[in-house]
C-alpha cells in the first residue's frame, strides 16, 4: 500500500537476497551506471551530462514526494526548477570538490544529493533542453529517485517518476517503485519494469571490475554535446557521398563512418568550430586518407603520409595533401612545423610517434589509436598474462609517452571497432633532450634496426596456391561428403566436421597452406560457391534462388557445379538456379 505521504508504490521487487555479500556500495554501483550511461539501455540517447548539482541537508523523503506531486500537476515544466528547489527542498549547498556522480559511494553525512541530468539525443541536439530529469540520491535510505521533465515535442524517456530502493535484512533486496497516480494504460511502466529494472539489478549484482589502464567510460575528454553535433554534421556532409563512391576493398559503412567519428573527436579535442582555422597535423600511416581529407575540409592544415597510395586518393581534391613516403624513425625525423602527429592504426610506427613528437618541437602533441601491438623494433611481447595483450599494450604505449615527457590521457572512442582506445599526449612537463630520448629508445631492446613494412604487400591468403593443390583438396572433401549423402537426399545431414576433413589432407599440403597465412578452412571458404563453413562444420552451399541474378552477365554463363558433380544433381529446377545447367 502507498502511504498518504508517499506518491510511489512498489511495482517490482527482487524479494530474494541477491547475495549475502552485496552491500550498499554494490547498490550504488548499479545506480551509477544508469545515472552516467543511460544510452546503454535507451538506444535513442547518445549520452547525458550533469548540468546542476547540490547537497540538500534538510531534505526528507516527504519533501521529495511533495516535489514529485507538484511537478506532475504542473506537467513537468523544467524552467520552474530553480524556485521549486528552494520551495520544496530547502537550501541547496555546493557539493564538495571531487564528488564523482559517475561513481557513487555511500556518504550518509551528505543526506540527499540533488542532480539535474540532461539527456542527449543521437540525432537532434536541439531536443536536449526539453529532456531532462531531476535525480535525488538519498544515501541514508539507499534510495535513488528519478523525476523526468519534458516540454513540447516527443520525449526520449519515460514520462513516469520512479525510484530504486535497496533493503538490507540481511543481504540486499532491490525494490523498484513507480509514481502511483499514473494513467492506467501508461506504457512507460512496462518499459521501466521489464527493461530498466532488470538491467539495474544486473549492474548491482555484477562484481566490481579490477582497475585497468583502459577507462570504462567513453568520450571523457571532449564535450558530449559538441561531439554529437559535430559527428551528425560530418555524417551528413561526407557519409553518403563517400559510401557511394568508395573504391577500396574495405567495407565503406565501417571505415567511412569510423573515420568521421575519429575526425569529430579530434575537432572537439582541439576545440575547433565550423569556420575556425584548426591546428596543423601529420597523419603517419594515413591509409585511405579520408581522415586527412575531412580534417583539411574542416579548416585544419594537415598532411597524410603512407608507404603506398590508395585508389581513393584520386577522388580527393588537390587541397587534400597525401604523399607516398616511408617513415624511418631517426634523430633526423622531425616535423617541426606541425602541432599534432596522428597515428591511426599506425602499427610499427605507433611507439615511435611519441618519440618523433618529442623531438619535433616543444609544441608538438600526438594522438594514437593503436591496433596491432609493436614495440620499437618488432612485435610487442607480452610480459603479464594477468591482463589481455591489448590492455597491456595500451599501458606500454602510455609509459613510452610519459618517458618522452608528455602528460598522457587515455580515452575510448565510439567507433565500430574492438580496438577503440586512444592515447593523447600533450602539455609536456619538461623538454627532454634528443640524446636522452634515443638513450631511452635503445635501452628497451638489444636490436636497433627499424624495419618498415614493404611498399607492396604479398597476398597470402591461400589464393596463390597451385591450382592443382586447390582442386585436389576440394575433390578430397567433396568425395567424403558424397559418401555421407543418403539415397534420395541432396544435402549431407549434419555436415562434415573440420576435424574429419583435416584427416583427409596430407601433412605436406597442410604445410603449404600454412605458408600462405591460411589453412584448410581458409581454402574451403575461398571456394564459397561450393562450400559453406560455419561453426567448424562444412556443408554444400545451396545455389541461389534468384531469377534476376541468373540473367546478369556475372552468372548466366557459369556452369552449375552441383548439377554435374553431386550424386543427385542440383536441388533446384533449371529456371530457378542462378547458374547454367549443362
Amino acid at each position: 500500500m502507498t502511504s498518504a505521504f508517499d506518491c510511489f508504490e512498489v511495482v517490482e521487487s527482487n524479494e530474494q537476497p541477491l547475495d549475502d555479500s552485496l552491500t550498499a556500495e554494490n547498490f550504488w554501483q548499479g545506480v551509477s551506471v544508469w545515472l552516467s550511461n543511460p544510452h546503454v539501455v535507451n538506444r535513442r540517447l547518445f549520452g547525458c551530462k550533469i548540468i546542476s548539482s547540490g547537497h540538500l541537508p534538510k531534505c526528507s523523503r516527504l519533501d521529495v514526494s511533495r516535489f514529485v506531486g507538484h511537478c506532475v500537476v504542473k506537467e513537468w515544466v523544467s524552467s520552474d526548477l530553480t524556485p521549486l528547489v528552494s520551495e520544496f527542498l530547502g537550501q541547496k549547498d555546493e557539493l564538495k570538490e571531487g564528488f564523482n556522480t559517475g561513481k557513487l559511494n555511500p556518504q550518509p553525512e551528505l543526506n540527499v544529493i540533488f542532480l539535474v541530468r540532461q539527456l542527449l539525443s543521437k540525432t537532434d541536439s536541439k531536443t536536449a533542453e526539453a529532456n531532462r530529469d531531476v535525480i535525488f540520491i538519498d544515501f541514508t535510505n539507499n534510495e535513488a529517485t528519478f523525476v523526468p521533465f519534458f516540454e513540447d515535442g516527443d520525449t526520449m524517456q519515460t514520462k513516469l517518476p520512479y525510484k530504486f530502493q535497496g533493503v538490507f535484512s540481511p543481504g540486499l533486496r532491490i525494490k523498484f517503485l513507480v509514481y502511483s497516480r499514473r494513467p492506467a494504460l501508461d506504457l512507460s511502466e512496462n518499459w521501466l519494469r521489464t527493461t530498466l529494472f532488470p538491467r539495474v539489478v544486473k549492474w548491482i549484482s555484477a562484481k566490481p571490475k579490477e582497475k585497468s589502464t583502459i577507462p570504462t567510460g567513453s568520450l571523457t575528454l571532449v564535450d558530449l554535446d559538441k561531439y554529437n553535433a559535430t559527428y551528425n554534421r560530418l555524417k551528413l556532409k561526407f557519409g553518403p557521398y563517400f559510401v557511394k563512391i568508395w573504391t577500396e576493398q574495405t567495407d565503406p559503412l565501417k571505415f567511412v563512418y569510423e573515420d568521421l567519428a575519429i575526425a569529430s573527436y579530434l575537432l572537439c579535442l582541439w576545440n575547433c568550430n565550423p569556420g575556425d582555422v584548426g591546428p596543423s597535423f601529420v597523419d603517419l600511416g594515413c591509409g585511405n586518407g579520408l581522415l586527412v581529407h575531412v580534417l583539411n575540409e574542416e579548416g585544419c592544415r594537415g598532411l597524410g603520409l603512407d608507404l603506398r597510395s590508395r585508389k581513393i586518393w584520386a577522388v580527393y581534391p588537390e587541397t587534400t595533401k597525401l604523399e607516398v613516403s616511408t617513415v624511418i624513425p631517426s634523430p633526423d625525423t622531425i616535423y617541426s612545423n606541425f602541432d599534432w602527429l596522428i597515428g591511426n592504426h599506425s602499427d610499427e610506427l605507433t611507439p615511435w610517434i611519441p618519440v618523433l613528437a618529442a623531438q619535433s618541437s616543444p609544441n608538438c602533441n600526438f594522438f594514437l589509436l593503436p591496433c596491432c601491438p609493436f614495440d620499437f623494433y618488432g612485435k610487442y611481447q607480452r610480459k603479464d598474462s594477468s591482463n589481455s595483450q591489448y590492455t597491456e599494450y595500451i599501458g606500454y604505449i602510455s609509459s613510452v609517452g610519459e618517458n618522452c615527457g608528455f602528460d598522457m590521457k587515455i580515452d575510448k572512442l565510439r567507433i565500430p571497432s574492438t580496438k577503440r582506445t586512444c592515447l593523447i599526449g600533450r602539455n609536456k612537463s619538461a623538454c627532454i633532450s634528443k640524446d636522452l630520448l634515443w638513450e631511452f629508445v635503445n635501452s628497451t631492446k638489444a636490436c636497433t634496426i627499424f624495419n618498415p613494412r614493404p611498399a607492396e604487400e604479398k597476398v597470402r591468403n591461400c589464393t596463390k596456391l597451385p591450382k592443382e593443390l586447390i582442386e585436389s583438396v576440394v575433390q578430397m572433401v567433396t568425395q567424403k561428403m558424397f559418401e555421407k549423402v543418403k539415397e534420395g537426399k541432396w544435402q549431407v545431414e549434419g555436415g562434415l566436421s573440420m576435424a574429419d576433413a583435416a584427416k583427409l589432407v596430407p601433412d605436406e599440403m597442410k604445410s603449404q597452406m600454412k605458408k600462405e597465412f591460411g589453412g584448410l578452412q581458409t581454402l574451403l571458404r575461398n571456394n564459397h560457391s561450393i562450400f559453406q563453413v560455419q561453426g567448424g562444420v562444412i556443408k554444400f552451399r545451396l545455389p541461389k534462388l534468384n531469377l534476376e541474378l541468373k540473367n546478369t552477365n556475372k552468372w548466366k554463363n557459369r556452369p552449375c557445379w552441383f548439377f554435374s558433380n553431386h550424386p543427385h544433381g542440383c536441388p533446384l529446377q533449371d529456371d530457378d538456379c542462378s547458374f547454367k545447367h549443362v
